[in-house]
């Protein structure tokens, strides 16, 4: 899956068991709305769309 915003591929994220066994429970990366409809990557969500997501909560607060 390829991220929306960045183009670059997006990977799952490897997860260790107690037991010692690897395994990559979710490949589908994260929403990226409100930046456009698709999904991103983790670098994407945490530099850009959490910040804009951010942004729109205290916008929305200032208008009331």
């Amino acid at each position: 899956m390829i991220c929306s915003i960045c183009d670059e591929e997006i990977k799952g994220q490897v997860v260790t068991h107690p037991d010692g066994s690897k395994s990559v429970p979710w490949e589908g990366g994260n929403n990226a709305y409100p930046i456009n409809e698709g999904r991103c990557c983790d670098k994407c969500n945490m530099e850009v769309v959490i910040p804009a997501r951010l942004f729109n909560m205290m916008q929305s607060k200032t208008v009331k």
